[in-house]
Order: C-alpha cells, then structure tokens, then sequence
C-alpha cells in the first residue's frame, strides 16, 4: 500500500515538527479529533430527557415519529443506493491503494450487526444544501446554521433509512451539562448522547475552533454517531466487558473515516488540500487516546477520504492490531 499521510505538495512547502512525513504501513489502521465521546454504560433505548437546567439551551427539531428498523442486507452486489453514486475525487487528492479487509467469520447476531451491518451496502450520503458555519458569526446565527446543518445531514441520511431514522435535537450549554448518559464538565466540547439522541455542543466550541473545517467536522461526526446508534451499532457493543476500550475504539475510528468522506462530498465546506494537511497534521498528534495510536488515527482518518461505501469504513471487520 501506498504511504498515507500528507500530501505530496506539502512536504514539499513545510517540513513537520516532528521530522518526516508520516507513512503509514498496511495493516495499520485508526483516526480521531478532540474528546468527543464520553459515553458510560450500557447503551438503552432513546426517550429519556436531561433534567432541566439553566445552563443549557436546547433546539427541538420537528418531532419524528418511527423507529429504526432492520433492513435486510446484500454486500455481495451493487449498492442500491443511486442518489448517493459518489462523484470523482477531486484532483489534488493524493493517490493511494488501500487494501480489502475480508470479513471475518460472524458468531453471533450482536457480531453480525457490527461486521455485516445493514447500513454498510450503501454509498456515504452526499450533504447538499448545506448552511455555511462560520465563528465570526453572533452565537444566535451561529445556532440556527447548526441547526440547519443538522437538518441537511439528515436530510442525507434518511432516505437509507426508509423514513425509521430520528432526527437528533442539538443541545447547547456552558460549562456543564447533566445528560442521560453522564454529567459532562469542561475538556468534552461536543459529545452525543443515544439515550436521548441528541448532540451537545459547548459555548467554547462555537467560539474557538482549531481549523477551518472544525464546525462542520464536529458536527458531521457526532450525526454519524446518530447514525451508528440509530443502525443498532451501539446497542451490539461490549459496553462493560473485556472489549469495551476496543470497541470505542472502532466505533470512533468509524465514525472518524465517515466524517472526511462527508468534509469532503459536502460542498460549502469546500475542502481543499491545505484543509487535507492540516487533518493529517491533526491525527499525529494523538490528542484523543479512544482512538489509538497516532498512526492507526491518521490511517482511518485519511481512508475516509478515498472511501464511497460505508462498509469500506467497517473497523469491526478489521483485525485487532489494526485499531490499536
């Protein structure tokens, strides 16, 4: 397999502080961003509500109805999927080879729904007509766009779903927040709770982002932790056992390599390769420990960006040493 790291362009403008240009070997997998994720327990069922607080606003989008439901598989095949057939990757994108990761061997119905999961026959979703997120912007407008970015992902997603997907509330809040699923406190920006399917997003999200692209990565990556929950993906994880830290681990690095297929399908967030080194630059810093090794983050995170299926993001297939 071809290295995957920084583009070609800019290793040649910059060297990096911490020497070479990262290659990544094959076999070696993983990616993530801040500490997004802070989930304890078992995963239950959505409905409860967090307890009122003054801290915190919370935007309710218009209430839907159906559950999720299973939808039968082919991973054999074409993908059904036509409104999604992905567009050619843009020119500057560097070219790799990645290798196929076979499906190992499925015991059990909880194994099936994190291997062979439903939702993976089916291209990442194409954003469109998404709102522009910009910090310079007052928080009132800045929370109406988040909003609506919410309202676009899910308007991607949905039709996958045959009209059993909910849509996520955004939650926005200060310092603290109490939820179904933990109190957060300061260091956990954004965050989804599955209990009650909603996003939360801190006051110093909107305000000071690390890079360009940071609102619409957050957000892109904690709708597709909607998504993983609302496909039965969390419900089949080893929340208390023996693989717990693995299994967050894949569940993260999954939803990492689907976020830079979205950064880069969406158009308002014109990703460019600056955007590109910088996401690269990001994963070797080894910031968030849930999704391993500097070099397994990088290697997922970069994946994405060549991926048009979402089983081509399947961490649950791939060996253990690969999402350490």
């Amino acid at each position: 397999m071809a290295a995957a790291g920084l583009s070609n362009a800019s290793t040649a403008r910059r060297k990096w502080p911490w020497g070479a240009a990262p290659a990544v070997a094959a076999g070696v997998l993983g990616v993530g961003l801040t500490q997004r994720f802070n989930y304890s327990g078992q995963p239950q069922p959505t409905i409860a509500e967090p307890k009122p607080d003054p801290d915190v606003e919370t935007l309710n989008p218009s209430p839907t109805t159906a559950q999720p439901t299973e939808q039968p598989t082919d991973q054999t095949g074409e993908s059904p999927d036509v409104v999604n057939k992905p567009p050619e990757n843009p020119s500057w994108l560097p070219e790799q080879k990645w290798p196929t990761i076979p499906t190992p061997p499925i015991k059990t119905e909880l194994e099936r729904k994190l291997i062979s999961n439903w939702l993976y026959q089916y291209y990442v979703p194409i954003p469109r007509g998404c709102p522009t997120i910009d910090p310079k912007q007052n928080q009132t407008q800045y929370k109406a766009n988040a909003q609506a970015l919410v309202d676009c992902l899910y308007n991607a997603w949905e039709p996958i779903f045959a009209d059993s997907l909910n849509k996520p509330k955004l939650h926005f809040y200060k310092k603290t927040v109490e939820t179904p699923c933990n109190t957060i406190g300061k260091g956990y920006w954004t965050f989804y709770c599955p209990r009650n399917e909603t996003i939360y997003i801190s006051e110093a999200e909107m305000t000071n982002p690390d890079t360009r692209y940071r609102p619409y990565a957050t957000m892109f990556h904690e709708f597709i932790h909607h998504v993983q929950a609302s496909a039965g993906i969390f419900d089949a994880m080893d929340w208390n056992g023996d693989k717990r830290a693995e299994h967050i681990r894949r569940l993260q690095l999954q939803g990492q390599c689907l976020e830079a297929r979205q950064l880069i399908l969406t158009d308002v967030v014109d990703f460019k390769i600056a955007d590109y080194d910088e996401f690269v630059k990001e994963q070797l810093t080894g910031i968030d420990k849930t999704l391993g090794k500097p070099k397994t983050a990088v290697y997922w995170g970069v994946l994405g960006f060549y991926v048009q299926r979402i089983d081509e993001c399947n961490t649950w297939a791939a060996p253990s040493d690969s999402v350490k």
